[in-house]
């Protein structure tokens, strides 16, 4: 029993690791588009 429950907590660490990776390639993504807005921005004016 008590192996499987190391087993099933390491899983759930596995998971929460990839979903809190996946969000920090979102916001990097995000941030990058605001940067390009800002400059193509900056270089109308």
């Amino acid at each position: 029993m008590e192996c499987n429950k190391e087993a099933t907590s390491t899983t759930v660490g596995t998971s929460a690791s990839e979903e809190q990776s996946i969000s920090n390639s979102v916001f990097l993504f995000a941030l990058f588009l605001l940067l390009q807005v800002a400059s193509e921005h900056q270089r109308r004016c």
